[in-house]
């Protein structure tokens, strides 16, 4: 006979070692249980009103969420507390839609005895709980205790509170029943509201309103206690007792959807930001390519002109005499003298620095651009740190001195972009951690080194520092401390997704008053994909120029096809296309190239096109396409760069980089006939 005195527990599962097993702690721990193995048979059992139900939801005849539902839909049985306990394949889907058929709680097995025990008792004492309530008809208190929402009763004349329940108390910054009393709505608000309406003036209008409708919900500027401001949703609703109206008030604060909604707008105008980053280093690429060309051959050939024509000069003046070298050499004489020579050599190198730094910051926009792809590829961390530093330096040099501290390292296989926009928010979280106007006491460090399985990059500046009860919060989504308008409380924890993405770890370190250091660890990883290995191109030997070849140059812009012709026309026979039909036409007719050179997005035929055509055409052929692409990809494009393992060089491309290319592949088709 069942002891009476004893809970009883409806344990339903049709595993037998689990049920066993469950059955066991249970009546070790002093309770009595009745044992289930399918749906009909726990609703049969559930009659004899069993104080809880531990519910399998995988049963033989019927889903355990649909048991849930027929126990809750029965008057009889629906008080009886539902807890699921199954495996834990079973879906989080199953498991939301237990709790909306009305389960009480959800354990996953195996569970251990101290939380079953302690989860049952849990929902025991709830039990008991309830009922007290109900006996004492005080369910609409538990509702008034228990809501998130501020809610708050108000009496006539004056409107005073009468009652408040805990989350008012908390969102007012109020110490307890009897201070709350003690205030009324007046109280709660700041002297003005955001459109410079006097906070009373305008509340009786919204009572007198909520009064006459019965309801009324509208936003409004609360203020805590300790005076801090904060946007809140109100719902006035008139309540009709026997000789007057009162009101009940619902508030929500409103903060963390208002932070969360500018932090999403503030998130689309940076998407915004990338796209028009994206479209101007574009645009400014393709110019850019052939001024940075010309300027480099020029800085290139300037010193030879000028000794030539310096030494010239001296023979000339020489065989002839002063007076006829000046009679030859005319009005133009004194640009042929050694001071202008070496100024014209130095122009040119200035030139070429300026396109240079031009250069950086352009490819920075395009990488920044690309930092949501996922290709990733063999580099080396300083570039990706250098074209940070270049669109960090205007803040930077306002605020600190910057100190670079490389040490050799080894490629890493990641994505240059992601990793780029990561050192790009610690250069300026680091700025902005320091003041205005102390450049020379104030230091922002960049450091790199490597050991045999990972390399490390530490950012540390000599700024504020961080709070310690901050510090353990900066990687959190919408977490800031920075002003408003100056962050959006994502950068740090998208920096720190980015560096797990790829296997590494983000650490920090702060003292407040003496700066904070970040260290990034990420592993070297030498098993570097077949196509990326292609990338990687040795140094031209001095004998290059007896490596001669016959290169076909693809652009639509003729002054990168100009450009690139003046480069490479010492070692190689050039052939230009202006399109990709023109290109095709060419090919048809003849196709002994050893390289092609081929813009990847032209008007017309494409360089894809082109090389897609080529494939089928000339599969060795396709093979020696270098693409040449401004730097923006549309998706299609960069599937496809992915399937095929071409080299890809961005523009502008200095002298070196293409020559060295261009040789390689001259040196393989020689090679391969």
């Amino acid at each position: 006979m069942t002891d009476s005195r004893k809970p009883l527990i409806l344990n339903v599962d049709d595993t037998n070692t689990s049920r066993l097993t469950t059955t066991l702690i249970l009546r070790q721990a002093g309770f009595d249980v009745v044992e289930a193995t399918t749906g009909k048979e726990a609703l049969n059992l559930a009659d004899a009103l069993p104080q809880l139900v531990l519910l399998d939801i995988n049963l033989p005849d019927m889903n355990g969420i649909e048991v849930c539902r027929q126990l809750k839909a029965n008057s009889r049985t629906s008080a009886i507390p539902v807890v699921h306990l199954s495996a834990s394949y079973v879906t989080p889907e199953d498991r939301v839609a237990g709790l909306e058929e009305g389960a009480d709680g959800y354990l996953t097995q195996p569970v251990e005895p101290r939380e079953l025990i302690a989860t049952i008792n849990a929902f025991l004492r709830l039990k008991r709980a309830e009922l007290a309530l109900r006996e004492s008809e005080r369910w609409h208190r538990a509702l008034f205790e228990c809501s998130h929402d501020a809610l708050m009763t108000l009496a006539p004349p004056n409107w005073q509170f009468t009652s408040g329940n805990p989350a008012a108390f908390t969102m007012f910054g109020i110490q307890n029943e009897s201070e709350w009393l003690s205030h009324g709505i007046g109280d709660c608000s700041p002297e003005r509201q955001p459109d410079g309406r006097a906070s009373a003036e305008k509340a009786e209008e919204m009572i007198q309103s909520a009064l006459r409708e019965g309801s009324l919900f509208f936003e409004w500027t609360h203020q805590r206690a300790s005076g801090e401001e904060f946007p809140a949703s109100v719902l006035l609703t008139r309540i009709e007792s026997t000789d007057k109206s009162l009101l009940l008030a619902a508030v929500r604060d409103e903060s963390e959807k208002r932070t969360f909604e500018a932090n999403v707008a503030q998130s689309d105008r940076l998407a915004s930001m990338g796209l028009l980053a994206a479209s101007i280093a574009h645009e400014l690429n393709n110019p850019l390519a052939y001024v940075h060309y010309n300027v480099e051959s020029l800085a290139l050939d300037l010193p030879l002109l000028a000794a030539s024509v310096q030494r010239c000069c001296t023979a000339l003046r020489g065989q002839v005499g002063d007076a006829a070298y000046g009679e030859i050499a005319g009005e133009g004489a004194f640009l042929l003298e050694p001071r202008m020579l070496d100024d014209a050599v130095d122009r040119a190198r200035e030139a070429l620095d300026g396109t240079q730094r031009i250069k950086s910051i352009t490819r920075g926009l395009g990488m920044f651009s690309r930092v949501d792809r996922v290709e990733r590829t063999g580099f080396n961390l300083q570039s990706a740190i250098e074209s940070a530093i270049g669109l960090a330096a205007n803040e930077l040099r306002q605020r600190a001195r910057l100190v670079t501290d490389y040490g050799q390292l080894p490629a890493i296989w990641a994505s240059e972009g992601k990793l780029s926009q990561v050192f790009l928010n610690l250069l300026l979280n680091a700025a902005y951690a320091i003041d205005e106007g102390d450049v020379q006491n104030n230091q922002v460090t960049i450091r790199t080194w490597a050991d045999s399985q990972h390399v490390f990059v530490e950012i540390a500046d000599t700024g504020k520092g961080i709070a310690r009860e901050n510090l353990e919060r900066i990687f959190e989504p919408f977490f800031t401390t920075k002003p408003v308008g100056l962050g959006t409380g994502l950068g740090l924890s998208i920096c720190k997704k980015i560096v797990t993405e790829f296997g590494g770890d983000l650490g920090v370190e702060s003292q407040v008053g003496q700066g904070t250091r970040f260290t990034i660890r990420l592993p070297v990883k030498p098993d570097t994909p077949k196509e990326q290995r292609a990338a990687i191109i040795s140094d031209i030997p001095r004998d290059a120029s007896s490596t001669r070849g016959r290169i076909l140059v693809i652009d639509d812009e003729e002054g990168i096809r100009n450009a690139m012709e003046r480069l490479l026309c010492r070692d190689h026979e050039i052939v230009t296309a202006a399109s990709g039909e023109q290109a095709r036409a060419l090919l048809e007719d003849d196709p002994a190239f050893d390289v092609i050179l081929c813009d990847l997005m032209m008007s017309g035929m494409s360089g894809m096109a082109l090389h897609a055509w080529l494939s089928v055409r000339d599969p060795w052929l396709a093979r020696q396409v270098v693409f040449i692409t401004g730097g923006v990809f549309t998706p299609k494009a960069s599937e496809y760069l992915s399937s095929v393992g071409n080299l890809t060089l961005e523009k502008p491309l200095d002298t070196y980089s293409l020559k060295r290319a261009v040789f390689e592949k001259v040196r393989l088709a020689k090679s391969a006939r």
